[in-house]
């Protein structure tokens, strides 16, 4: 990196860090103008020791056509679109998109996957208290069962749909009974079966 670096090339050094700017040891002697850093910037080591003028952001921080700051991460935004309760970030990198419903940001590739995982931090803001007056007679939803399992056993989403992928059949509903058949020897089971262990012994 040269000395007094541009603008475009320290936007291109975040991009590909996430937001993050590590400059130390470099032989950088000032910063460019409107500057702005999503996570934190290193400068031990080089020859800036003055003023060092620059914008750190906030979550959830946005300007229209350029960037979105979401969950420590900086995307590069080409467009942004309402779509009912959702705001739609398309990326200007191929696959980095984002979703927000004003309270919680999900990176993603498709936006189907965004929103879940929206639903999913909301559920799990909410704990797994939120099932304790499930027995195991009670009828679930396929998603609510999908999202019940996770919350409550930390299973990420890629291992739970690697598994709904095994199945030979999947049905639009389950009692919990028949989710911890489905579940026994899978990732989080034991976690699970706790939970309704009250119901179990009874």
């Amino acid at each position: 990196m040269n000395n007094n670096p541009a603008l475009e090339e320290l936007n291109k050094h975040m991009e590909e860090c996430g937001g993050w700017l590590d400059l130390r040891g470099t032989q950088i002697t000032s910063l460019p103008d409107n500057l702005t850093v999503g996570g934190w910037l290193d400068l031990s080591g080089t020859q800036i020791t003055g003023n060092r003028n620059y914008k750190h952001l906030q979550n959830g921080d946005y300007v229209e056509g350029k960037y979105l700051y979401a969950d420590n991460i900086l995307v590069h935004i080409k467009k942004a679109k309402k779509a009912g309760r959702y705001t739609l970030y398309t990326g200007k990198i191929n696959g980095q998109n984002v979703v927000s419903d004003e309270t919680y940001y999900a990176h993603c590739d498709k936006f189907s996957d965004g929103i879940a995982d929206i639903a999913f931090k909301a559920a799990k803001d909410r704990g797994a208290e939120q099932y304790n007056g499930l027995t195991l007679d009670n009828v679930v939803k396929k998603d609510d069962a999908v999202m019940m399992y996770r919350v409550i056993t930390g299973a990420c989403r890629q291992g739970t749909q690697n598994f709904l992928e095994s199945l030979h059949e999947i049905k639009e509903e389950y009692t919990v009974r028949e989710i911890m058949e489905l579940t026994k020897g899978q990732y989080g089971f034991n976690t699970f079966e706790r939970f309704f262990k009250g119901e179990v012994q009874s």
